[in-house]
């Protein structure tokens, strides 16, 4: 492909690979614009379910017209006549996944990714399509050139689902097909059941995506396909609080509601999602009841607050740059795995790690409302018992001691710590 003309853009190089295709830079030798060219694979070009699909993403994208969406410029078939090929703007960036990987996203940054989002799925619902596979290497964060500044775009539209007159004689989908990744599909999408999954689907993906980039994994994992399945159909999802604490319990409740099993129970539309994380008052359906925080949850018994673990990232350092901090845990949210003087070490270095942790970072106006700003006096140091040798910040009162003769002595005064232990010094 390098050096073959598309509509005078020369292929440039190889971007990447997957398995339905490859994504090419081309440039345009006389304006010097580049742009990106998505190619189908020779073998799946004979299929036209895979190229219903693949000119489905063109027809989606195209009929949106939102910044948060990936502009397609063209479409068409290669010159041998029978391979179709997209060429869409070139984005300069990162997915959300690749972000994901280098470290735990701040509450701050996953809100306005998931705004972003939340605004561009929400146009592309009103267009009748429902994108069904919102995931986090579909959250692409380009980055501008000349500001330096990111914003999102939503790629991928490829098994989107278009309604009304968007849909023509484009791709369908047998009853029972699975379309979607299973750690991001809805229990709808789960079932298989094509008539039930609707724009909500969308709203429990983005609740995935959110989950995992504070917490570091979507909320249900396992070996193989139908695990996942399943615990998108029977188990109710880690408070993600209990994985991470320092979210907010204002955002922890978005998410908990996104991820609800039952889609009415879910957000009513992607925008009512985009006006909570923007602390917005939302309707809620007849019926509704509002998920627990997992300090609610802590108070009833109904899960225990852990240390933040994860298996394949790091915190990052945005995340200690929070305001909200996390609420107090009871004495046994350790689950019991210290013991002794060293659990009682253990347990202050985990004070010490979730206390307070000044941040100079601006929180944007559109996410302070689930991301408040929380003032709190550090307490006291605690009383330390004197050892020999050592001196301490409180000394004992001066008591009175008689000598063997009878005669009362005087109070000895603690000697200056330099003077004491060979000049250890302050404690």
């Amino acid at each position: 492909m390098i050096g073959q003309r598309i509509n005078n853009y020369e292929i440039v190089q190889l971007i990447g690979e997957g398995g339905m295709g490859s994504v090419y830079m081309a440039r345009h030798p006389f304006i010097d614009r580049k742009v990106a060219i998505k190619v189908l694979r020779a073998s799946l070009a004979n299929d036209p379910a895979v190229v219903g699909r693949f000119f489905n993403e063109a027809k989606a994208a195209s009929a949106i017209h939102h910044p948060n969406i990936i502009e397609i410029l063209d479409v068409g078939l290669l010159p041998d006549g029978r391979t179709p090929y997209l060429m869409m703007e070139l984005l300069e960036g990162e997915n959300v996944s690749a972000r994901i990987k280098r470290g735990l996203l701040s509450p701050q940054e996953a809100v306005m990714i998931a705004l972003e989002t939340a605004s561009a799925v929400s146009a592309a619902h009103a267009q009748g399509i429902v994108h069904r596979d919102l995931k986090p290497e579909n959250l692409f964060l380009a980055r501008d050139s000349h500001t330096g500044k990111e914003s999102v775009k939503v790629l991928d539209f490829g098994i989107a689902k278009l309604r009304g007159p968007l849909s023509g004689d484009g791709v369908r989908t047998q009853t029972g097909a699975l379309m979607g990744t299973p750690p991001y599909m809805s229990p709808e999408q789960c079932r298989g059941i094509s008539g039930e999954v609707d724009h909500r689907t969308d709203v429990y993906a983005l609740g995935i995506i959110l989950y995992e980039m504070l917490c570091g994994s979507p909320p249900f994992v396992g070996e193989g396909f139908g695990d996942v399945l399943v615990q998108h159909l029977t188990r109710a999802p880690d408070p993600p609080r209990s994985r991470n604490p320092i979210i907010p319990g204002s955002l922890e409740r978005v998410i908990m509601r996104a991820l609800r099993k039952t889609a009415v129970q879910r957000y009513l539309t992607m925008a009512d999602m985009q006006a909570a994380l923007e602390g917005k008052p939302v309707p809620e359906p007849e019926g509704y009841e509002e998920p627990m925080t997992t300090s609610e949850q802590m108070a009833v018994g109904k899960t225990t607050a852990m240390p933040f673990q994860r298996q394949t990232t790091t915190l990052s350092a945005n995340s200690g740059e929070m305001e909200d901090e996390p609420e107090a845990a009871p004495a046994s949210a350790g689950r019991r795995l210290v013991f002794g003087g060293v659990g009682l070490a253990v347990a202050a270095a985990l004070a010490l790690f979730f206390g307070l942790r000044p941040s100079n970072e601006p929180v944007s106006p559109r996410a302070a409302a689930v991301i408040p700003r929380v003032e709190v006096t550090p307490p006291p140091p605690p009383a330390v018992k004197a050892d020999a040798g050592v001196t301490v910040a409180e000394q004992p009162p001066p008591a009175e001691t008689k000598k063997k003769g009878g005669k009362k002595q005087g109070a000895v005064k603690p000697k200056p710590a330099a003077e004491e232990g060979g000049g250890m010094g302050k404690w």
